[in-house]
């Protein structure tokens, strides 16, 4: 199999995968805002923040490493599997130990919800499954596990909120959905791969050697894009977090596809990276081009749809949400960049800069926010995770060219803009039209606008 076809049939199983949870995580989500209210919303919002925060810290970039590591070995594979589970475990109930008491400290009303999430961390963490069965070959087992996952979560927590019952017994049935996860996919995974729990020093060395700066970085990453809820909830209240984290939502939701798209390609960057850094350099090149050719056409549409949309699925308690999301939709289009640039530095193994680099932007994060939230709120958060994700972006490119070479060709990227632009100027100067004749008018300019301009576009899709 070429790694084209490769990729297609990775990417295919893990998105449909992905689909199911983001369809189980998006239902629940749209009923907790309905139904809960603002305030209660607002929690359940701090709640989930809170143990994604421990989620990642427990991950600690290990899942990254697994999913290039596996690949290149054979004879030590059953060890080195054996090594990483032990290794996630011990990083897990370290997190747990250090996270109870402050979870007490933080939010003692919140405490009896935020202590069972965490109790059940290692379950709640537990998605490096999908590597394993991409690199042995059974993609599909990915998407079982999600929809089995999917089923459990969305169907209890429908029941809870409909029942009206305490937030406590939704963050239990988020438990309970992921242990069934958890259960499900390690059976999948010893007809591929039976760990052997020998302890190699070695192996741990070589995990955590990659694993460290990335864990880091991304520990500092979640803080210079989530401090903003809990500094919204200390400075603005609940109300606050509530509205923020409704806009955020869809930007998780983007991140989600940005996943989607970018792991399955970390096995194959990998393996081209041990040979000829100019096939990776053009490879990654085109897939730029694509990229930037959907999602920020898609976020130049953003403003159209957003107040509609909002008043649609949540209703008009929540307009504040409108503006937010026409700031997110820019945010999701650097966490694109972020993400897919974080596949290719991991694959060349060009890391450990990210280190300083989310220190710095953490601080910044948080000194923004500080002076922004009393005057602006949400808003202030929104901007100020916008400015720093391009500050994160624009040096992770700076590495990637500095490391494989130039990934840019004028001679496509002008066109590139010439056509956004143009999307831009259609979107702006058909403001006293109506929202269809708006939307169709778009609609058409997008692609319209890629063939005036001669973005190779269908071209480089059929490389």
């Amino acid at each position: 199999m070429d790694l084209k076809k490769k990729y297609i049939s990775n990417a295919s199983a893990q998105s449909l995968g992905r689909v199911c949870t983001m369809g189980a995580n998006f239902v629940v989500f749209i009923l907790a805002a309905r139904l809960l209210g603002t305030e209660l919303f607002g929690q359940y919002s701090y709640i989930t923040v809170f143990l994604g925060l421990a989620i990642l810290v427990a991950e600690f970039g290990t899942t990254s490493v697994l999913a290039a590591d596996i690949g290149r070995i054979v004879e030590e594979a059953p060890v080195y599997w054996g090594n990483f589970l032990i290794l996630r475990l011990l990083i897990t109930l370290i997190v747990i130990v250090a996270a109870i008491p402050i979870a007490w400290l933080v939010r003692p009303d919140l405490f009896s919800s935020l202590l069972v999430g965490l109790l059940g961390l290692f379950f709640l963490g537990s998605r490096f499954f999908d590597a394993l069965f991409q690199v042995y070959g059974r993609p599909w087992y990915s998407f079982w596990g999600s929809a089995l996952y999917a089923v459990v979560f969305a169907l209890f927590s429908v029941v809870i909120l409909f029942l009206q019952r305490p937030l406590f017994d939704l963050i239990v049935i988020y438990v309970l959905a992921n242990i069934i996860y958890t259960l499900f996919a390690g059976w999948l995974s010893l007809s591929l791969l039976r760990p052997s729990f020998r302890w190699r020093w070695t192996i741990q060395k070589q995990i955590l050697s990659i694993a460290v700066p990335v864990g880091i970085s991304g520990i500092l990453t979640l803080v210079h894009t989530r401090a903003d809820t809990f500094m919204l909830a200390a400075m603005k209240g609940d109300y606050a977090v509530g509205t923020y984290n409704s806009a955020y939502r869809f930007l998780d939701m983007a991140v989600i596809v940005a996943v989607m798209l970018s792991s399955p390609m970390l096995p194959i960057l990998s393996k081209l990276a041990q040979g000829e850094r100019d096939g990776l350099r053009r490879s990654y090149g085109r897939i730029l081009e694509l990229l930037t050719s959907v999602i920020v056409p898609g976020a130049l549409l953003v403003p159209l749809v957003s107040g509609l949309f909002v008043d649609l699925l949540f209703g008009h308690a929540y307009w504040e949400v409108a503006p937010l999301l026409n700031i997110m939709a820019w945010i999701g289009v650097l966490s694109f960049y972020s993400l897919f640039n974080f596949v290719v530095l991991v694959a060349i193994r060009v890391v450990n800069f990210q280190m300083w680099l989310g220190a710095a932007t953490a601080i910044l994060n948080v000194v923004l926010n500080y002076f922004f939230i009393p005057i602006f709120s949400f808003y202030g958060s929104a901007w100020t995770t916008l400015l720093v994700e391009c500050i994160f972006v624009l040096v992770s490119f700076l590495y990637i060219i500095k490391s494989i070479g130039n990934i840019f060709s004028l001679q496509i990227w002008w066109r590139i803009g010439a056509a956004c632009l143009l999307i831009f100027v259609v979107v702006h100067v058909s403001a006293s039209l109506t929202l269809p004749w708006r939307l169709t008018l778009a609609v058409v300019a997008w692609p319209g606008s890629l063939m005036l301009f001669k973005v190779p576009f269908w071209k480089t899709l059929s490389r």
